[in-house]
């Protein structure tokens, strides 16, 4: 092993250890530590030039496939169906006002069109740490971010897959061929997952170990890693990004599996133990260390309140019954900081050339505040009894 890889994987693993210590007590998310951790390696030149900045990137990119596999599987279909036809309706009327208002900001301050993709940007991550931390999940707050974010994180996904299709075809008619090609991946998944669980009802003894928690081998992990990389696999024979494969492959796995929370767990541990990390360290390494100037701040400040507004206007339509405007001010504070998902639009962005350096290293700055200040307000908003402002 060549000295400088060496180096680079010490101060790597170095960087994911410390994160989750130091994270708690200074009140942020890891992943924006990991980032900074990242900037601060890049200022030193680690992983710009030769064997490092290659190694770097293969295992950047395999931390950004087991991430997006990991937001499929975030994807709660039981919430979805536990909601009713009527709360099913509300929530998608929700999650589709994201973005039809996203579009409307971006029509009227002339940004580029992925910026919809941008403004819209919905993930449940951070807001059920920020909820299971205050005993919220329960409540109509928690149950409406699971409701109205698992609809909006697919929604988010499969536009970001349009966009993906659309970089390399254009909005044609081919754009709807590659979509469609797309649909029937997720489809034949579906299918291939489900006669695999009914072949599992005759052979128990065979499949319990997918979902056992305890398992040497660790089939499930196995299992979960050849479908996410079949997907992975497919999907750049189709001529489509490589992540937007292995998301499929985690909302098909999770659509069919619904207890998948040991497994969950086990993939969480080989995910986010060490891939996921070094892709946000990545992501550091390669920021634009121009966007923390006053002009960086700035454009990146003009985007979080654009994203917030994105999720306010839609948010009034849950006050009702149940739901309470402070409940519905929740939910646009939690869901308007999709840190992950910001980022990984961004580098999607970056990859497809849709994004020049300085756009994607100001949406990246753009998730650190939201995922720092949105769930502060949150915190201050619902530290009182809910009975004296409701």
């Amino acid at each position: 092993m060549h000295t400088d890889v060496a180096a680079l994987l010490l101060l790597l693993v170095i960087g994911s250890a410390i994160a989750p210590v130091i994270a708690p007590r200074l009140g942020v998310p890891e992943a924006i530590l990991q980032i900074a951790y990242g900037i601060v390696i890049g200022i030193f030149g680690i992983g710009h030039h030769g064997a490092p900045e290659e190694v770097l990137h293969l295992l950047a990119e395999l931390g950004f496939i087991l991430l997006m596999f990991g937001a499929g599987l975030e994807i709660d279909f039981s919430a979805i169906e536990r909601g009713g036809r009527a709360g099913l309706l509300r929530g998608l009327g929700v999650a589709a006002g994201f973005s039809i208002v996203s579009l409307g900001l971006v029509v009227i301050f002339k940004l580029p069109v992925f910026y919809v993709v941008v403004l819209a940007a919905t993930s449940v991550g951070l807001g059920v740490a920020v909820l299971r931390e205050g005993g919220l999940l329960t409540a109509p707050v928690g149950q409406w971010v699971l409701l109205v974010g698992s609809i909006g994180e697919f929604i988010t996904l499969i536009s970001m897959t349009v966009f993906g299709v659309a970089s390399r075809v254009g909005f044609s008619a081919q754009l709807f061929i590659d979509v469609g090609k797309l649909a029937a991946l997720f489809v034949a998944g579906g299918v291939f997952l489900r006669y695999l669980r009914g072949w599992a009802w005759w052979h128990p003894g065979v499949f319990q170990r997918v979902f056992k928690t305890h398992d040497a081998s660790e089939v499930g992990v196995r299992l979960a890693l050849v479908i996410c990389f079949i997907f992975t696999a497919l999907a750049v024979v189709l001529g489509v990004e490589a992540i937007l494969g292995s998301f499929i492959a985690g909302a098909v796995f999770r659509f069919v599996f619904r207890e998948v929370h040991v497994l969950e767990h086990k993939m969480s541990a080989l995910s986010s133990g060490f891939f996921i990390p070094i892709f946000f360290i990545s992501v550091g390494v390669s920021f634009d260390l121009a966007q923390l100037s006053l002009p960086g701040l700035g454009k990146a400040g003009i985007l979080a309140f654009l994203i917030v507004t994105a999720r306010l206007l839609p948010s009034i339509f849950l006050v009702r019954g149940d739901v309470s405007p402070r409940d519905a001010l929740g939910v646009a504070l939690l869901l308007g900081a999709p840190l992950t998902l910001l980022v990984a639009i961004a580098e999607l962005g970056g990859s497809l050339g849709i994004l020049d350096e300085a756009a994607e290293s100001a949406i990246v700055l753009l998730a650190i505040i939201l995922s720092v200040v949105l769930p502060v307000a949150f915190k201050a908003l619902f530290s009182e009894p809910r009975g004296s402002t409701a």
